[in-house]
């Protein structure tokens, strides 16, 4: 172990634990403790969820995220606390499974759901600038911050429940360029699906482009509340 491992130890991303040689970026433990969902587990969601799946080529998510559990931390810090590296590390995870639609159906943009550019200046990034650039250079696809924008400024939806969340979301986003979307495959990221509701009305507003195909890939997706 070098002096500068002695001095400034690399610790895991998810419970901050030194890591040991051979680790990187998580531990072991952490590592093997990642819900990872099935493509099953994850058909059974978006149905509970009731996703347009008329609407959408494809429908990826990488894992289950419930309070207290190793991806609430990793996209927690990724979120509020600045670890861009965390995006780095789930968009190289996810960016097989988009590599494969790629292939098939290509993808011509991709697009994160944005936040307010209030909730920008306040935090400073959106999360989802990492996560989206690693696979859009990957894959040699522009990443367009551009073209979707959140036009209504709230306070954090976790704060609302199901119903106001789904009501407050409604019209609050807004597509600019729609001319370059016609005919156009686009890839739109999210972090966490929590209600559906944000997706929803991401799609919606897609929806209304003349033959434009919708995808979506998202970090994480929660179980809904019984």
């Amino acid at each position: 172990m070098g002096l500068l491992q002695l001095l400034l130890p690399k610790r895991c991303y998810s419970c901050e634990d030194i890591l040991l040689d051979g680790e990187k970026q998580l531990c072991t433990t952490c590592r093997h403790s990642l819900p990872v969902l099935t493509p099953l587990k994850l058909q059974y969601f978006i149905q509970l969820f009731n996703f347009p799946l008329n609407d959408i080529l494809y429908f990826d998510v990488l894992f289950l995220y419930e309070k207290h559990n190793v991806v609430q931390a990793l996209i927690h810090k990724l979120k509020y606390k600045e670890y861009y590296h965390i995006g780095d590390m789930i968009g190289k995870w996810q960016l097989a499974n988009i590599e494969k639609v790629h292939d098939t159906l290509p993808i011509d943009y991709i697009i994160p759901v944005p936040i307010h550019k209030k909730r920008l200046q306040e935090r400073g990034y959106n999360q989802l600038e990492s996560y989206g650039n690693v696979i859009a250079e990957a894959l040699q696809i522009p990443f367009r911050t551009d073209i979707l924008q959140k036009t209504k400024y709230h306070r954090r939806l976790a704060t609302f429940n199901l119903t106001d969340r789904a009501q407050n979301i409604k019209h609050s986003f807004q597509i600019t360029n729609t001319s370059q979307l016609q005919g156009k495959h686009v890839l739109i990221l999210d972090d966490i699906i929590t209600t559906g509701a944000t997706i929803k009305e991401v799609i919606s507003n897609f929806e209304t482009i003349k033959n434009c195909k919708i995808s979506i890939a998202c970090m994480a997706i929660t179980k809904p509340e019984d």
